[in-house]
């Protein structure tokens, strides 16, 4: 009789309560260093999309010179200035038909928008071509910060648009070109600003100081591309804007592509990038991004180039001006 083989109890394969804690430990680290890999990868991708926004703009305003001999006039106005005081705003909602307008709608054929230029009614103002001044415009945004106006941005807005924002600007020179319309004497104009009524920037043009000193943006005037003494290559062209929030209305940005003024211009007078120190230096008028550590920029030789926020300021404002003959020996 053939004895009877023991009984082998087979229990089914699992993890322990401590493997499955350490597996899952494990995966925890594993996300943990790979999260910033992939956020630094996004970024790197929205960055690089962002420079190629930057060469479209750069090309259609070449583009512009090489029809016109001639840069566009960073803005066009028509009203009566006030000891050179310009309101850009003020006009695009006034009776004066067609003026008001930014360089940025003077680029639109050259940007494959012709239809939407072309629909324009330079009878009437900018307001009232809301419905095509609205329009959002792909390359007008930075991807890093945003793909359209968000809640936050309608304060900013002309006239509280919902779309039709930018988050490029023309470089205007080291100058202080914007009045600060919101100071002491001029504070009842903060509750209409809030309620997107006025323009708080009007435009100083002038004031006793070198023109030599304003970079190839300005308004009503134009620069052609052989009055750059500076070189091509190392004279500001377009880059991209600080935008600045904060509950004092003389403090933060104007947004909006269509009207002209300081929402689709920078100046370099503080000669800094990036900066959000509080006002009245916290430059809401200045070049910034939402890059880590710089913004990026066309050149006036069609080149774009990322530059760092950490720049030496005097190197930054000759980049701004184009007829100076200022020599920059320094990396930027």
């Amino acid at each position: 009789m053939t004895p009877a083989l023991p009984r082998i109890s087979r229990r089914p394969a699992a993890f322990t309560l401590v493997e499955l804690l350490v597996v899952i430990a494990i995966i925890g680290i594993l996300v943990a260093l790979l999260l910033p890999a992939v956020n630094a990868a996004r970024e790197a991708a929205r960055r690089a999309q962002c420079l190629n926004h930057l060469k479209q703009i750069s090309l259609g305003l070449h583009t512009y010179h090489s029809a016109f001999d001639i840069l566009p006039a960073g803005g066009l106005f028509l009203g009566n200035a006030q000891v050179d005081r310009f309101d850009p705003w003020r006009e695009a909602i006034s009776g004066n038909p067609g003026k008001g307008t930014s360089w940025m709608f003077a680029m639109l054929p050259y940007i494959e928008e012709q239809a939407l230029f072309d629909r324009w009614d330079y009878s009437v103002n900018v307001l009232q071509n809301r419905v095509l001044a609205e329009s959002d415009i792909s390359i007008y945004y930075c991807p890093s910060r945003r793909n359209g106006v968000r809640p936050e941005d309608e304060r900013s807005m002309f006239r509280r648009f919902v779309r039709g924002g930018n988050d490029y600007g023309g470089n205007a020179g080291q100058l202080n070109l914007f009045w600060d319309d919101g100071d002491d004497n001029q504070r009842p104009l903060c509750p209409k600003l809030y309620n997107g009524q006025l323009h708080r920037e009007g435009i100083v043009w002038g004031s006793g100081l070198s023109n030599q000193q304003f970079g190839v943006f300005a308004l009503n005037a134009a620069v052609r591309i052989k009055d750059i003494k500076d070189g091509t290559s190392k004279t500001l062209l377009v880059g991209e804007l600080q935008r600045y929030h904060t509950e004092e209305c003389r403090y933060f940005s104007n947004d909006g592509w269509a009207p002209a003024g300081v929402n689709v211009l920078f100046n370099l007078q503080w000669g800094v990038i990036n900066d959000a120190g509080a006002p009245p230096h916290g430059n809401f008028e200045g070049p910034g991004s939402d890059h880590p550590g710089g913004a990026q920029f066309a050149m006036c030789d069609g080149s774009v180039r990322f530059v760092s926020e950490n720049v030496d300021s005097r190197t930054l404002k000759r980049l701004g001006t184009y007829e100076l003959g200022e020599v920059i020996s320094t990396e930027y």
